[in-house]
């Protein structure tokens, strides 16, 4: 792991750490099976992971999840550990039907492996890139 890649999931930590209070008094055992109106869905876009999966709570981290899993989307308050099952990873744009497709770095979004980003951040390139997709602190990155 290189010294970016430490300074930015320390950075992705501290910000997901920060945003707790955002969803502060929330049940944080509760779990994204609920229907859409409950206000804990995500961007219908998303392919999440099976509630069954290890629970853990910042998107993007690799620290959470035993290896080679990586936390990635479930709803606004938690995430789960996810690792590619697919006989040949997805890696940044290919197609995905679900997180499984992907290598464990990125999500399934509208179809297409893309990566975890910090809202308003360069992650991705210009701030329009990285979208909001519900997270209070967390979106995955436009595909091109």
């Amino acid at each position: 792991m290189t010294a970016h890649h430490i300074t930015r999931l320390g950075l992705v930590l501290a910000v997901c750490l920060a945003a707790s209070a955002c969803i502060e008094g929330k049940d944080r055992s509760l779990d994204g099976g609920a229907p859409l109106g409950d206000g804990l869905a995500l961007d219908p876009r998303l392919q999440v992971p099976p509630a069954q999966n290890e629970v853990c709570s910042h998107p993007g981290s690799m620290g959470e999840c035993s290896w080679p899993k990586m936390c990635t989307f479930f709803n606004k308050v938690d995430g789960r550990c996810v690792e590619c099952t697919s006989p040949v990873c997805g890696k940044l744009g290919d197609s995905c039907a679900r997180s499984a497709d992907c290598d464990a770095m990125f999500a399934c979004f509208d179809g297409r492996c893309t990566s975890h980003c910090i809202l308003g951040s360069v992650e991705c390139g210009p701030r329009p890139d990285c979208l909001d997709i519900g997270h209070p602190v967390m979106g995955v990155c436009k595909h091109f």
